[in-house]
């Protein structure tokens, strides 16, 4: 994989501390419809940034919601991306 994937959330998360200490980082991607169908990806953290992630949450409320700004914003809330490339990929489809 050559392009670095985004992920962003609160500032205010204990992990995100964590993260600041140390950048491995897991995602783990489960289909609510079967638990036996999921992805994870792993690497460690390339870059974290406060740029840009206004937008990048209302592209995706806008993908995923139908929303053109995201609406689930509280006053004072910052928000922090996180970019990986990922080196490691996991997928499994044993349905049952």
């Amino acid at each position: 994989m050559s392009q670095l994937e985004a992920c962003e959330t609160t500032t205010n998360c204990e992990y995100n501390e964590f993260l600041d200490f140390v950048h491995w980082v897991t995602l783990l991607l489960i289909n609510p419809e079967s638990v036996w169908r999921w992805v994870e990806v792993r690497d460690i953290v390339k870059e974290i940034t406060e740029e840009g992630v206004e937008a990048y949450i209302d592209a995706l409320a806008k993908r995923y919601l139908g929303v053109d700004r995201f609406p689930f914003r509280q006053p004072g809330q910052m928000r922090v991306m996180y970019k990986i490339k990922p080196n490691c990929v996991n997928a499994v489809d044993s349905r049952r």
